[in-house]
C-alpha cells in the first residue's frame, strides 16, 4: 500500500505554500465588493471585503483570483419577498427570493445580450458565493456565514459556498447533470482555501463542488446543513483539517426556526411554480387557459401562491408559533398537510461529509471500482462530526406506461400517487382519494397543469418540448385528473410482465378504470397500468444502504482519515413499504444488485469502490438506527487496500425503535419483504473487497434488536490484543 499519510503531508504542504503566496500577493490592494464586481478582471489579485449588504441582491461570484474576507456575520436572504406590517407575506409580490430582471447587479445573473436568466440560476440563487476561478481564498475571519431561516425555507436547493460556476457540470453537449439544465458553460474552482470561521445553516450543503482541484478547508465549524457539511464530486487534492461538523444543532435563529418544518414536497411546489412562471414569456399554446391568471383566484398558479403565503405566515408572521407551527387542518389550508414535516429532521438521505466520483451522488453506493479514478487524494485530519440525523420518508413512484422510468415533474420530483399525509385533525390528505379518483393537492394540481401545458405544446414530431425539463407525467394520468368523468386509479397486483413472483409477493401496480371501477381503460389496446417502484425519496434518489452516513467515500483513490471522531448519529426513518427484494420486482431501478430498502440504515464511515485508504485513530461512537441496520464502518463495492489502525467503534445500536416482537414478515428474506433485519456491526467488510488490514482495532459491544441478535458479543474484536489482514475475498464482520 502506498504511504497515504506521506502523500497527504506533501499535498498539504504544497497547498498551504500556494495559499500563502496568494495571500501575500492579494494583500497589496483592498477593495469593497461593489468595486470588485464592477470589474473583476481589473481587481484580480485584490483583497475583497465582504459585508451583509453585498449579499442583499444575490450570489457573490468570484470569477478571478482574490482573497475574500468577511467583515461581519452574513445571513443570506437575497431579494426577499415583500411582507406586510405584521410579517405576513404579500400575495402579489414583485420579489420572491429569486433573480429578476432589472434588479441590482442584474448583469451577474442575466445575459445582457438576450435578457435571459443565466442557466446556472435556473432554480434560483443556488449559492451565496460561487468560486469560478483559480487561486481564491475565502477567509471567514471568525464570523458566521449562513443561509437565513427564511431563505432556507424558500430556497431548498442551495450551498453556502459552491466550488464552481454552476451546481453541476455538463452531462453532454446540451445539458448539465442535476435536476435542471444548468447549462454547459462550467468553470470549476482550482486552488481554493476556505478557512477561519463558521459555516451555518443551509437547506442542502455547507460547501459543494464538482471537478475541483486543490481545495484546502481548515479551521471551520459547520452546523445546521440539512444534507451535508461538505459534498464534493469528481475532484482531486482535497484537504480538510481541524474542522468540526456539529450536525443538525438547533441554533434558535433570528426567525426562531430550530428544525426543518417542511418536506421535500414543498421544494417541489416552489420550483414547479418558478418553472411555470419562467415559461410565461414564451407564448406557449393555452398557457393562460391552463394555468389561470396568476393574479386572480382561478387556477393552479394562484393556489400555489396562496399555499406559499399560508405556510410562510404560519412560520414567520407576527405571532407565528415557529418550529412546527404550520396549520394544516382544513379550511383555507386544506391540502397543505403534504408539506408538513412533523419530525423536524431532513426527510432525505443525510451525511456529515461526502466525497464522490464524478457525477451527482444520488444513486446507490458504488458496487465496484470505477475503471478510471477521477476523484483522488482526499485527506481528512483532526475532524469531528456529531449529531447527524435524518428521518427518511420513502416516496414510492409510478412507472411510465411502458414500465420504465417514473412519473415525475419538470425538475424530477415524484408525482406522489401513493403517499398520504396526516392533517392536524387526524385525517389524511393525498392526490388520490380512497376510491381511486383524483382529489389533488396544491402541488399535484401544479404538476398536472404543467403536464397539460406540455401536451398542448408538443414538437411537430409529437415529442416533448425540451423546455418542460424532466417531465414524464403522461396523458392518461392527466386525463384521470382532469376529464371529470370519475376515472379511478386502483391498486392491483400481478407480475406486470415480469417473471411472476410467488403468491405472497405479487408486484403492486396501479391500473386505470372507468368510473364504475371495473372497466379497464385502454390506450391503443393496451391496459393503462403503472408499476410501483419503492426505495426512493421525493426526488426518486435511491435509498440503497444509505440512510445516514457520517463520512461517505465513493470511487476515491488515495484517502486518509486521521484523528477523526464521529458521534451521536441517528437514523429515525420508518420501515420501507412494498413487497420486493430488488430492482427487478419493485425496488428502485437504480439500486442495481442492492437488496431491499436502505432508508433506515445508519453508518459511521462507508467506503465503496475506493482504492488505497488509510484510517488512523478514527473513533465512531453512538451510531443508532431506530428501525434498521447500524454499522460503525462498512468497506464494500470492490474497495481495495484499506488499513484500519488504532480505530475504535463503540455504541452501535440497531432497531432501537422496534420491539422484540417485530413482525417477521417486515424483514428481508422473510416472505420477500424489503426491510433488512436491524442488526448491528462494528466493522462490516464485504466479500468483494481485497487487502483490508487492521491493527489495534477496538470494537466494543454492539446492540441489535434482542430477538434477532446473532451473538455479536461473541464476535466483537478487541484488536489491542489481535491484529491481522484480509488478503482473500472473504467476508469479515466485527
Amino acid at each position: 500500500m502506498p504511504n497515504v499519510k506521506a502523500l497527504a503531508n506533501r499535498n498539504k504542504k504544497a497547498q498551504k505554500n500556494k495559499a500563502a503566496r496568494s495571500a501575500n500577493r492579494f494583500s497589496r490592494r483592498t477593495v469593497d465588493c461593489a468595486t470588485y464586481l464592477a470589474d473583476p478582471e481589473a481587481n484580480a489579485g485584490s483583497t475583497v471585503l465582504l459585508q451583509q449588504s453585498d449579499f442583499d441582491h444575490g450570489t457573490v461570484r468570484l470569477t478571478t483570483p482574490v482573497r475574500a474576507v468577511l467583515t461581519e456575520d452574513i445571513s443570506f436572504n437575497p431579494n426577499r419577498g415583500e411582507t406586510n406590517s405584521d410579517g405576513t407575506l404579500v400575495l402579489e409580490r414583485t420579489q420572491d427570493w429569486n433573480p429578476y430582471a432589472g434588479q441590482t447587479n442584474e448583469e451577474q445573473y442575466f445575459d445582457q445580450a438576450t435578457g435571459q436568466l443565466l442557466k446556472p440560476f435556473t432554480l434560483g440563487f443556488f449559492a451565496a458565493i460561487t468560486v469560478e476561478a483559480d487561486s481564491v481564498i475565502i477567509d471567514l475571519n471568525g464570523y458566521e456565514f449562513k443561509q437565513s431561516d427564511e431563505h432556507a425555507i424558500m430556497q431548498r436547493f442551495y450551498a453556502n459556498i459552491e466550488l464552481g460556476s454552476a451546481p453541476f457540470p455538463p452531462a453532454n453537449d446540451t445539458n448539465s447533470q442535476g435536476p435542471a439544465n444548468f447549462g454547459v458553460d462550467f468553470r470549476p474552482a482550482t486552488n481554493v482555501t476556505i478557512q477561519n470561521g463558521t459555516i451555518g445553516r443551509s437547506s442542502h450543503h455547507g460547501i459543494h463542488g464538482n471537478l475541483a482541484d486543490g481545495v484546502l478547508i481548515q479551521d471551520v465549524i459547520f452546523k445546521n446543513q440539512e444534507v451535508a457539511s461538505i459534498s464534493i464530486n469528481g475532484s482531486k487534492n482535497i484537504t480538510v483539517e481541524r474542522c468540526e461538523d456539529r450536525g443538525r444543532v438547533p441554533d434558535g435563529g433570528v426567525d426562531g426556526l430550530d428544525g426543518i418544518p417542511i418536506l421535500g414536497t414543498w421544494s417541489a411546489l416552489r420550483f414547479a411554480k418558478s418553472q411555470i412562471l419562467g415559461l410565461a414569456p414564451l407564448g406557449l399554446t393555452d398557457y393562460a387557459t391552463i394555468m389561470g391568471d396568476d393574479s386572480v383566484s382561478n387556477g393552479p398558479l394562484w393556489r400555489a401562491r396562496v399555499t406559499e403565503k399560508e405556510i410562510f405566515d404560519d412560520l414567520f408572521g407576527q405571532g407565528a408559533a415557529g418550529n412546527n407551527g404550520i396549520v394544516y387542518a382544513g379550511g383555507a389550508s386544506a391540502g397543505n398537510a403534504v408539506f408538513k414535516n412533523r419530525a423536524l429532521e431532513v426527510d432525505g438521505f443525510s451525511y456529515g461529509m461526502l466525497f464522490n466520483k464524478f457525477g451527482a451522488a444520488v444513486g446507490a453506493p458504488l458496487a465496484s471500482q470505477p475503471e478510471t479514478f477521477d476523484a483522488e487524494n482526499v485527506f481528512l485530519s483532526d475532524i469531528k462530526i456529531e449529531n447527524v440525523r435524518t428521518t427518511v420518508v420513502e416516496i414510492p413512484s409510478a412507472s411510465k406506461l411502458d414500465g420504465t422510468g417514473n412519473q415525475v415533474d419538470g425538475i424530477g420530483a415524484v408525482f406522489q400517487l401513493l403517499n398520504t399525509y396526516t392533517d392536524d385533525d387526524g385525517g389524511t390528505q393525498g392526490l388520490r382519494a380512497a376510491d381511486g379518483t383524483y382529489s389533488g393537492t396544491p402541488l399535484s394540481d401544479l404538476q398536472i397543469a404543467f403536464a397539460q401545458l406540455s401536451l398542448a405544446n408538443l414538437l411537430p414530431d409529437g415529442s416533448k418540448n425540451p423546455v418542460f425539463g424532466t417531465l414524464s407525467i403522461d396523458s392518461n394520468v392527466v386525463d384521470w385528473a382532469t376529464d371529470g368523468t370519475g376515472k379511478k386509479l386502483l391498486d392491483v397486483y400481478g407480475d406486470a410482465n415480469l417473471a411472476a413472483p410467488d403468491a405472497d409477493n405479487s408486484r403492486q401496480k396501479l391500473k386505470l378504470y372507468a368510473a364504475d371501477g371495473t372497466t379497464p381503460v385502454d390506450d391503443a389496446g393496451t391496459p393503462v397500468e403503472y408499476l410501483i417502484r419503492w426505495n426512493g425519496d421525493s426526488m426518486h434518489h435511491t435509498g440503497s444502504e444509505k440512510g445516514l452516513i457520517g463520512i461517505r467515500m465513493d470511487g476515491i483513490q488515495n484517502a486518509l482519515l486521521e484523528n477523526v471522531r464521529i458521534e451521536d448519529s441517528c437514523a429515525s426513518g420508518a420501515l420501507g413499504g412494498g413487497t420486493y427484494i430488488g430492482s427487478a420486482d419493485g425496488g428502485h431501478e437504480g439500486q442495481g444488485d442492492y437488496v431491499g430498502y436502505g432508508g433506515t440504515w445508519a453508518t459511521g464511515v462507508r467506503l465503496s469502490g475506493c482504492k488505497t485508504v488509510q484510517m488512523s485513530n478514527v473513533e465512531i461512537v453512538n451510531t443508532d438506527s431506530l428501525n434498521g441496520p447500524a454499522h460503525g464502518v462498512i468497506v464494500a463495492g470492490g474497495t481495495t487496500d484499506v488499513s484500519l489502525e488504532t480505530c475504535r467503534v463503540d455504541g452501535v445500536v440497531a432497531g432501537s425503535g422496534q420491539t422484540d416482537k417485530v413482525n417477521a414478515v417486515q424483514l428481508k428474506g422473510l416472505a420477500g419483504y424489503p426491510n433488512h433485519a436491524p442488526q448491528a456491526r462494528g466493522v462490516k467488510v464485504e466479500p468483494d473487497t481485497e487487502a483490508i488490514s487492521y491493527s489495534e482495532l477496538d470494537v466494543l459491544p454492539v446492540q441489535s434488536l434482542a430477538s434477532l441478535k446473532r451473538k455479536e458479543e461473541e464476535i466483537n474484536l478487541n484488536a489491542q490484543r489481535r491484529g491481522g489482514q484480509q488478503k482473500r475475498r472473504t467476508s469479515r464482520n466485527f
